[in-house]
C-alpha cells in the first residue's frame, strides 16, 4: 500500500506554521493552529487575535472551535501589520468561556 503524502500533509495540525496544500497558482498553502481561553467575538466587528501571519498573505480559510463542545464556526479574516483579525459573521456576540481553537489557512505574497 502506497502512503499519498499530501494527504498527511493536508491532516497536519500544529501551532507552528506548515505547508499542508498547493493552490491554484501552485503556490504552498500555509496553514497555523492557535488555541487559548476566554475569547469574545462580537457580531460583525473585527477583533485582532495575535497571531503572527506574513503581511500581505491570503487568506485562503480561518474557523474557530470551541474546545467546550466541539461546535467550529467559519470566520472572516484578514491581515493587517502580521496579525491574523477574525469577524464573527453571526447576528450574536459569541464568547469562548473554556478555550478556543482557531485555524489558519493562507498563502504567503513572498512565495
Amino acid at each position: 500500500m502506497r502512503i499519498n503524502s499530501s494527504l498527511i500533509a493536508s491532516e497536519t495540525y500544529s501551532t507552528s506554521e506548515k505547508v499542508v496544500g498547493i493552490w491554484t497558482d501552485n503556490k504552498n498553502i500555509y496553514r497555523k493552529v492557535t488555541t487559548g481561553n476566554n475569547l469574545s467575538l462580537p457580531s460583525n466587528q473585527w477583533v485582532e487575535t495575535g497571531i503572527s501571519i506574513p503581511n500581505k498573505s491570503f487568506i485562503i480559510e480561518a474557523s474557530i472551535i470551541n474546545n467546550e463542545n466541539g461546535q467550529a464556526m467559519p470566520l472572516s479574516a484578514f491581515v493587517s501589520n502580521g496579525k491574523l483579525s477574525i469577524m464573527n459573521l453571526r447576528t450574536v456576540t459569541v464568547n469562548y468561556n473554556s478555550g478556543y481553537t482557531i485555524i489558519a489557512e493562507y498563502k504567503k505574497a513572498t512565495d
